[in-house]
């Protein structure tokens, strides 16, 4: 809260176990073990990667949230999609693109939603609104690809070297353990 310019009146932490249930952290690790041991695209990953590619409960600085069963109830079923050759089974690039495929679909329009604040939303609120900048929907597309048990990294350069600003894209560690960046809700891994 801010009482005048520059000057910071009364700031409250809160933390992240004030939202998350020890349940909620449970299901999380149990789901996201069991996507790497039992499920069809995180068999690859060592368990440093499953930490940093498929486990995280969040993946900035947003409010915390039980996300993956809500965003698995809708977007798992799409990349259980059945391929027609064996070089298409159990391989995460085609599942990446299927998913990704789902999220074009919602035209997540870019536009700096709250350019003063600087606020990561939560999972849910860019859900619902289908908008923001890069890093918004490269988070989102973390979230859903997460919530598939595909491993997908949110990944960012501060700074262009020709121009202003910084940009967000994710990468997905397919199966030969090649990070391969592609922009979600936008572009497929590769394209």
């Amino acid at each position: 809260e801010f009482n005048t310019i520059g000057d910071i009146g009364e700031l409250t932490q809160i933390k992240d176990c004030d939202y998350l249930t020890k349940e909620d952290i449970i299901s999380n690790i149990e789901i996201a073990y069991n996507d790497w041991k039992y499920g069809y695209w995180a068999r690859h990953l060592s368990l440093n990667e499953v930490c940093e590619y498929l486990l995280c409960y969040k993946v900035a600085n947003e409010k915390p949230m039980p996300w993956r069963e809500i965003l698995r109830e809708q977007y798992y079923p799409r990349s259980q999609v059945f391929f027609h050759s064996d070089d298409q089974y159990l391989q995460t690039y085609f599942a990446a693109c299927r998913v990704n495929d789902e999220l074009k679909k919602l035209k997540f329009h870019n536009k700096n939603i709250l350019p003063q604040l600087n606020i990561d939303l939560p999972i849910m609120a860019l859900r619902n609104m289908r908008m923001g900048e890069c890093y918004d929907y490269a988070k989102y597309t973390t979230y859903v690809m997460r919530a598939c048990g595909i491993p997908v990294a949110l990944d960012f350069t501060p700074q262009w070297p020709d121009r202003a600003g910084a940009h967000h894209w994710n990468v997905l560690l397919d199966n030969s353990g090649k990070n391969i960046p592609f922009m979600g809700c936008e572009s497929n891994p590769g394209t």
